[in-house]
């Protein structure tokens, strides 16, 4: 299926009013949800970047290395609103006049149950995706996927269920196409070499589905605000979406800026009179300035008596802790 069938698929519609803070992309009309999940999947690639603390997590509660649960994070993260292409969201926008798929013409009037998109995406990766595609994210993490799948479509504070009954009654072939093809493009992209490492047990994966959860809410918060990522026309002549997940990836980086999530730098390090104005530290306050500074976590307890100046040499211990990290 060419890009230009599957991009027709809109993910967000009814933009906000124009406003000083949206720029001038606000005039579209509709967003394809194509581009939605390159946005969400950039916002997790730049909350990764800017928080080292949540990648060295993520890498320990998967428990692979660092590089692969960020390739794993972002990628997930990609699939989490593939249910938009359940025919029965796309009608939601058609009477405004937005867009209706090539592949769903004739079709208008098919699919009139409402679901849920996130119980629709769930059922489209479970009944008709995940058997090729998890393969294509982590071939040895197959069991360890299956734990995770309701953590990447319950995103919206709720668990999911996919439900039951015949995929053609609620999708069609030619939406199962679309869809297949849209991941296979955006995988191409955000997770380009596969999880090497072989998963642990499937019960540390129920565990880390709530941790995950929260992150790929987070991310979704990000890559749905307007004034960063504002409503894109398609771009027919862009074949892989490249060009696109280098416009996202660039508006994520400003998004995560903005929404005040990346850390605060510590502070240079201070010399002990810098620090607390003091010009002539106390024993205790010489040994904090001077003291070992272990690189894993460490517990200092101070004990000495009244006036040996205990708060100012906790004060350096805790400056020179943050500033070493």
């Amino acid at each position: 299926m060419a890009v230009s069938e599957f991009i027709q698929f809109w993910g967000k519609a009814r933009p906000e009013q124009p406003s000083v803070e949206l720029p001038e992309q606000s005039s579209v009309e509709w967003h394809p949800v194509a581009y939605h999940l390159l946005d969400v999947a950039a916002a997790a690639d730049a909350l990764l970047h800017a928080r080292p603390f949540t990648r060295r997590r993520a890498a320990w509660l998967f428990g692979i290395p660092e590089a692969e649960a960020h390739s794993l994070l972002v990628a997930l993260c990609s699939l989490h609103d593939i249910g938009k292409f359940a025919p029965a969201f796309q009608r939601l926008a058609n009477p405004g006049g937005w867009v209706w798929p090539t592949v769903l013409a004739g079709e208008e009037g098919r699919f009139q149950e409402r679901s849920r998109h996130t119980q629709d995406g769930l059922f489209l990766w479970q009944r008709c995706l995940r058997n090729d595609l998890a393969r294509r994210i982590w071939p040895a993490g197959l069991d360890a996927l299956f734990e995770l799948d309701c953590a990447v479509f319950g995103h919206h504070g709720r668990p999911v269920d996919g439900g039951s009954g015949p995929v053609a009654a609620r999708f069609g072939a030619g939406t199962v196409r679309a869809a297949t093809d849209c991941v296979k493009a955006i995988l191409d992209l955000v997770q380009p070499t596969p999880v090497a490492t072989p998963p642990q047990s499937s019960v540390r994966y129920r565990i880390v589905s709530w941790w995950l959860s929260g992150f790929i809410t987070l991310a979704d918060w990000i890559g749905s605000r307007q004034a960063w990522f504002p409503y894109e026309a398609p771009m027919h002549d862009d074949l892989d979406l490249s060009a696109y997940w280098t416009l996202a990836r660039g508006r994520a980086e400003v998004a995560v800026r903005e929404a005040g999530l990346v850390p605060p730098r510590s502070a240079a390090l201070k010399t002990f009179k810098e620090l607390t104005h003091k010009a002539i530290p106390t024993p205790i306050q010489a040994w904090a300035e001077t003291v070992t500074i272990p690189e894993a976590p460490a517990l200092f307890i101070i004990e000495d008596a009244t006036g040996s100046g205990k708060t100012e040499a906790a004060q350096m211990l805790v400056h020179r802790m943050m500033a070493s990290r």
